[in-house]
C-alpha cells in the first residue's frame, strides 16, 4: 500500500508523462461492443502444445519495479520494435522484441495477453524471456499453442504504458506441400523463399473490463486479432547468398550488412519475404502511392504475369480508393509471388501463389487476376478496418470477394457473368454468411458459406437499395471504423433505421443472427 501511495504522490506531483521515443499519439480502441459476444471455439482444438509450457525465469535480487509512465491527453498506439538476425543456412531467426503497451482500458491490468501464431507448430517458437527491465525477468510465462500470457509485476494503470522485452528464437519449417498445409507458406521456406508471416508475438485484445481475447486456433481461415499498432522491424542476414533481397511494407531503408530496416504505422502486422533474385517492377498510382510486384525468378524478368498483377493492383487501388471512400492508408503496396498456395494479406504486402504466375493465360478472366484483386482489397476489409476473422469472417472474406466483382464489373464489364459463374454459381452453395470458423470442418463449405453467399448477400443489398445508398453504406462503415476493429453490429448500424428495415429479408435469407441493431 506503502509503495502505491508514493507512486500516486509522485504522479501528481510531475503530472502525466510519455516516455521518450513513445509512438506518436493515434487513437485506436476496439468499438464498446467489439468481441461482446464471444465465439464457442473448441476448447480441446489440437495445438502444437496443448498442455500449458510455464516459462520459469529466476528474477535477481537487484530487480527493479516496471518502469511506467503515464499521459493524459495522448492516446500512443501499441509500438513494436523488433532486432532479428536470420541464419540463412540453419534457417533460424534470432529475436529481441520490444513492446510498448498502453492501457487503454478503464481499469488497471494484472496480465498482458499475446497471439503467438508460430507456437500452433510444435518445435518452431522457442521462448528465452520476457522482462521489464534490464535484470528483471517476469517470473512464470504462460506459453499454451499460440497463447502467451505474461503476469505483470505490478498493475498498469489506465492511461499508462510499460515496456516489455520478449526474446525467442524461431526455428522456420518447412513449406508443406498441398492446399491444406500448403497455404500457410507465408511462415516458413523453400528452395527459393523464406517468409515471415505473422512471426512474433502481439498484444490479444481485452474485452472491455471482461478478460484477454485471443482467437483459438483452427485449420480453417485467420484466427489473428491485432488493434491498429506501429511497427519497427530491423532484420539482418547472416550467410546470405549473393542477390538477396527482402520484400516489405512501409519505408525502407538498406544499412548494408545485409541489414533492412522497415517502418509501418497503424498497422495490423509487418510481415517480410526473403528470395534470392526477386525481380521487382513498380508504378505510381494516380494518388501518388508505388505498387511493387515481386517474382521469383523462374517467371523471368521479362514474363508478362508480373506485368499484369501491376496493372490489375494499380487499378484495384483506384477503384477501391473511390468506392469505400478511404485512401489505401501506406505509402507502398507490395505484391509477393508466393511459393505457396492461393495467396495471402498482410499490412501493406500481399501474397499471390506462385501457381497463379506460372499458368497464367494471358487473359484477364484468371484466377491471377481474381486473386490479385481480392488480396488487395483485403488492405480494406482486414487493415483497414479490422475485424474478428475467427468469429465474423465475413466482415473480411465477404467483403473481399464482392470487391473482386467490383474490379471486373468497372474495368471488365463484359466479363461480369463470367465471374458469377467462376466464382460463385458453378457451386451448390450452403451455409449461413455470418457463420464463425470453428463451424465447419472443411475448407470448401466455408468457403462456400462464408466468401461466396457473403458475395451474394452484398449483392442483393445494393440491388435492395441500389448504388447510391449502398456505396455510401460501404463509405460511412469504411470511415467511421477505419484502424479500428469492428462487429456485424458496428456494420448494419451504419445504415439508416428505414434501409436497415428494407433489408431485413435479405438478412433473414443469409444469416444465423439477422437483427444485429436492437
Amino acid at each position: 500500500m506503502l509503495k502505491w501511495i508514493i507512486l500516486l504522490f509522485a504522479f501528481l506531483l510531475v503530472g502525466c508523462i510519455g516516455s521518450d521515443g513513445s509512438p506518436e499519439a493515434v487513437v485506436v480502441t476496439a468499438t464498446a461492443d467489439s468481441l461482446a459476444t464471444m465465439v464457442n471455439a473448441p476448447t480441446d482444438f489440437p495445438t502444437a502444445d496443448t498442455t500449458v509450457n510455464v516459462n520459469r525465469i529466476e528474477t535477481t535480487a537487484t530487480a527493479q519495479p516496471p518502469l511506467i509512465t503515464c499521459f493524459a491527453s495522448e492516446r500512443p498506439a501499441t509500438h513494436y520494435e523488433v532486432n532479428a538476425t536470420l541464419d540463412w543456412n540453419t534457417k533460424i531467426v534470432q529475436v529481441a522484441e520490444k513492446v510498448i503497451y498502453a492501457n487503454l482500458q478503464p481499469i488497471a491490468l494484472e496480465t498482458l495477453a499475446f497471439q503467438v501464431e508460430p507456437n500452433r507448430q510444435p518445435n518452431i517458437f522457442f521462448l528465452q524471456r520476457v522482462s521489464v527491465t534490464a535484470g528483471h525477468n517476469i517470473d512464470e510465462v504462460g506459453l499454451a499453442g499460440n497463447r502467451m500470457t505474461v503476469p505483470l509485476p505490478e498493475p498498469l494503470p489506465e492511461n499508462c504504458q510499460l515496456t516489455l522485452y520478449i526474446n525467442f528464437e524461431l526455428h522456420l519449417p518447412v513449406i508443406a506441400d498441398g492446399y491444406a498445409a500448403g497455404r500457410l507458406g507465408y511462415f516458413g521456406y523453400t528452395a527459393r523463399q523464406i517468409n515471415l508471416g505473422h512471426w512474433f508475438p502481439t498484444v490479444g485484445i481485452y474485452n472491455r473490463g471482461l478478460e484477454w481475447y485471443t482467437p483459438a486456433p483452427s485449420p480453417l481461415g485467420e484466427q489473428t486479432l491485432t488493434e491498429s499498432s506501429d511497427f519497427t522491424v530491423t532484420l539482418t542476414i547472416e550467410n546470405a547468398p549473393a542477390g538477396v533481397d527482402i520484400a516489405g511494407p512501409g519505408s525502407v531503408r538498406f544499412s548494408g550488412d545485409n541489414t533492412w530496416e522497415f517502418n509501418l504505422k497503424q498497422a495490423r502486422d509487418l510481415s517480410v519475404s526473403i528470395g534470392v533474385g526477386f525481380q521487382r517492377i513498380s508504378q505510381l498510382t494516380n494518388t501518388g502511392k508505388v505498387i511493387e510486384v515481386y517474382s521469383l525468378s523462374e517467371n523471368g524478368q521479362n514474363s508478362t504475369s508480373p506485368n499484369h498483377v501491376l496493372q490489375s493492383t494499380v487499378q484495384a487501388v483506384a477503384l477501391y480508393e473511390e468506392l469505400f471512400g478511404v485512401t489505401f492508408p501506406y505509402s507502398r503496396l507490395v505484391v509477393v509471388e508466393g511459393d505457396f498456395p492461393d495467396g495471402m494479406e498482410f499490412s501493406g504486402l500481399v501474397f499471390v501463389s506462385e501457381a497463379w504466375f506460372r499458368v497464367w493465360n494471358g487473359r484477364e478472366n484468371d484466377w491471377l487476376t481474381v486473386i490479385t484483386v481480392h488480396e488487395v482489397a483485403h488492405q480494406w476489409w482486414y487493415v483497414l478496418i479490422g475485424n474478428d476473422p475467427a468469429a465474423y469472417p465475413y466482415l473480411d472474406e465477404a467483403f473481399a470477394t464482392y470487391s473482386e466483382y467490383l474490379y471486373f464489373e468497372h474495368y471488365y464489364p463484359e466479363r461480369a457473368n463470367w465471374w458469377w459463374d467462376f466464382r460463385v454459381n458453378r457451386y451448390a452453395l450452403d451455409g449461413s454468411v455470418d457463420s464463425n470458423v470453428y463451424q465447419f470442418g472443411e475448407v470448401r463449405p466455408y468457403i462456400n458459406a462464408v466468401y461466396l453467399r457473403g458475395a451474394q448477400m452484398l449483392h442483393a443489398a445494393r440491388q435492395e437499395l441500389g448504388d447510391d445508398l449502398f456505396f455510401a453504406w460501404l463509405m460511412s462503415y469504411a470511415t467511421t471504423y477505419q484502424h479500428q476493429i469492428a462487429t456485424p453490429r458496428d456494420l448494419w448500424s451504419k445504415l439508416p433505421p428505414e434501409q436497415y428495415t428494407q433489408t431485413e429479408t435479405i438478412r433473414q435469407q443469409f444469416f444465423q443472427t439477422w437483427d444485429m441493431v436492437k
